[in-house]
């Protein structure tokens, strides 16, 4: 039997445990028969951050300026992307969506770039982060 405690830093909110263990219940215990993963998720929201869907989800090569929606959760107005890992601001539109300006040099070429999303604690050196490719298609 293995014991798993998390304990939650300043800026931080433990939003449940992930892999082999899950709900919030903090100490939780595993028997211990193979190879097991026990995930503790943080964010500065009270619900894990994730990336469910990019609005729309793909372009074409050459496409104009546009503005990408982002689905997810645990987004705050203080939630900060990463367009191919250069920082963008997005529009926090509420906590499940943000808005985010994708420019034609962004997609002048095809091929595929991350968008990064990120929660950051005042003050603390890591985040809570989530990436999710988007493709950029050669143009018929």
């Amino acid at each position: 039997m293995v014991t798993f405690t998390e304990t939650t830093n300043t800026g931080w909110t433990f939003t449940g445990w992930q892999v082999d263990l899950s709900g919030v219940g903090n100490p939780q215990s595993l028997v211990v028969n193979d190879e097991l993963l026990a995930k503790a998720d943080f964010n500065t929201a009270d619900v894990p951050l994730r990336v469910s869907a990019l609005t729309p989800p793909s372009a074409t090569a050459g496409d104009a300026d546009f503005t990408l929606t982002i689905d997810g959760a645990g987004f705050t107005p203080d939630t900060i992307a990463l367009v191919g890992g250069v920082f963008r601001a997005p529009t926090f539109v509420n906590s499940t969506q943000l808005t985010l300006p994708i420019f034609a040099a962004d997609v002048a070429a095809a091929g595929a770039f991350q968008v990064g999303i990120s929660n950051f604690p005042e003050g603390a050196v890591c985040s809570a982060f989530v990436g999710r490719p988007f493709t950029v298609l050669s143009p018929m």
